[in-house]
């Protein structure tokens, strides 16, 4: 046993004795009662120290050096999303597109167009014109007037205007021939009156026909009455659409109407005459007509002739007649 600590014992037994029943009754050893310094590992108890009984700077020495950090745990659920943010600025508008190809240009027909005398009667009208209202092509068409019987006459009084071209120049144009040799011709028109009985302007083909004995008919075109809500307006006539009894289609004049079974009782379709016209019927005149029955005051323009060379279109304008042919 260390030596002051047996000098301490010594000496708290001599108080012990000396004191008799009061040191007795205390029975303990406070810390002021042992040196400084004196007490040391062996005089402690293994195992009766806690971490509470260091002091902090003593416990904060007892740690150790950081470890490596362990490895990442498994990844959780992904969270709600969040709201939306706000929309960014408008974008700055792309570049032009490149322009389209330019379309087939047109040029000025070679045709003679004009009033074919020897077929019109009285003193009609027809010419060329800015109008009326927003014309199919350009800015123009061709205006026809023509008048109808006077007070008291008959059909045999009225007016009769025929504008067209001679055959051989529209077959240079066309390729066109043989009525035959036409697969499709619309055009529109334009009734500037207001009588619901009138009989607008039609299609008139001079031809010699391949028919036995018969060298000469008129092949027309009676188009249908418009409506009174197709009157002021331009309306498309197709020339191709199946005949009405008594009011509309294609007939031919003379000993062809009776031979043919096309006449205005009996009107065939473009087809139909066609069949019986003969493979060599050929085109003597191609023109607009009106006249002899009613007076009719109006206008026609964007006439399309398909077949031949392809489908060739005549826009009638205040300066000219234009024709641009689109090949099939």
């Amino acid at each position: 046993m260390n030596r002051n600590l047996r000098t301490a014992l010594a000496v708290g037994a001599v108080v012990v004795v000396g004191t008799g029943t009061a040191t007795a009754a205390t029975g303990l050893i406070h810390g002021s009662d042992i040196a400084n310094h004196t007490i040391t590992a062996k005089q402690v108890k293994r195992g009766s120290l806690h971490a509470t009984d260091l002091s902090a700077t003593a416990r904060r020495k007892l740690q150790g050096a950081r470890g490596p950090a362990g490895p990442a745990g498994a990844r959780g659920p992904a969270g709600a999303p969040g709201p939306a943010g706000s929309p960014g600025p408008a974008g700055s508008p792309g570049p032009a597109g490149s322009p389209g190809p330019a379309g087939a240009p047109a040029t000025f027909s070679a045709l003679p167009w004009g009033v074919i005398g020897r077929n019109t009667i009285g003193s009609p009208v027809g010419q060329l014109r800015v109008g009326p209202d927003a014309a199919p092509l350009g800015i123009g068409s061709l205006g026809m007037e023509v008048a109808g019987p006077p007070s008291g006459g008959t059909t045999t009084d009225a007016e009769k205007l025929s504008f067209g071209v001679t055959g051989a120049p529209f077959d240079n144009e066309t390729g066109i021939s043989n009525p035959g040799q036409i697969s499709s011709l619309t055009y529109q028109e334009y009734t500037d009156i207001d009588d619901p009985a009138t009989v607008p302007a039609g299609i008139a083909i001079e031809s010699d026909p391949d028919i036995s004995g018969i060298t000469y008919t008129t092949l027309t075109y009676i188009p249908p009455v418009p409506s009174a809500g197709d009157h002021n307006t331009w309306v498309t006539v197709d020339t191709s659409t199946a005949p009405v009894a008594g009011q509309s289609g294609w007939v031919a004049s003379g000993a062809a109407g009776t031979v043919t079974g096309c006449n205005p009782t009996t009107p065939c379709s473009l087809s139909g005459l066609q069949s019986k016209l003969g493979p060599n019927a050929s085109i003597i005149t191609f023109a607009f007509v009106k006249g002899r029955d009613n007076a009719w005051n109006g206008a026609v323009d964007d006439l399309k002739v398909g077949g031949g060379s392809g489908t060739t279109t005549f826009n009638f304008e205040p300066l000219g007649v234009t024709a641009n042919t689109a090949t099939p």
